[in-house]
């Protein structure tokens, strides 16, 4: 579950989303696997925005997710990740220019696995939406989201 709130251009906007994720070996551009603290993050999300912009949200997206501690350690383990996506918002702001973005964005987390190795996570990221100028307008947005998650 994610929840947040605009930062830029509105700080009257909030959001709430059901995200699914998968953490899985970094091997994206290698062809052997990367350091064990250095992970893989897919995730998609489905979710609702309310406030001076009000609409849907549906987004995709990938991270680079590095443990800073050992991953064998099974109680408190920080991490810090960043990537990209894509995202659709039904709402534009003034000078957005389109629906579809790009949704780079990057983070801070804290993750617990306990003994019946189930993972849970609750991370603090910042996220930017942007067409990254593939149109002239392209006024961007700027949000703050809490997320609070469990492997199922």
């Amino acid at each position: 579950m994610r929840a947040g709130g605009f930062v830029t251009p509105s700080k009257g906007t909030y959001f709430s989303q059901v995200s699914f994720s998968t953490l899985r070996p970094y091997m994206l551009f290698r062809k052997k696997p990367a350091h064990n603290k250095l992970k893989m993050v897919i995730e998609s999300a489905i979710g609702k925005a309310w406030g001076e912009y009000d609409g849907v949200m549906v987004s995709a997206g990938m991270l680079a997710h590095r443990y800073l501690v050992d991953p064998g350690v099974r109680h408190l383990r920080p991490y810090v990740e960043a990537g990209i996506g894509l995202i659709y918002t039904s709402f534009r702001i003034d000078g957005q220019g389109l629906h579809w973005n790009f949704n780079p964005q990057a983070g801070i987390g804290l993750e617990y696995l306990d003994t019946d190795n189930l993972r849970y996570f609750s991370s603090l990221r910042f996220h930017h939406v942007s067409n990254g100028g593939l149109d002239k307008d392209n006024k961007g947005i700027n949000s703050i989201m809490l997320t609070f998650g469990r492997d199922i």
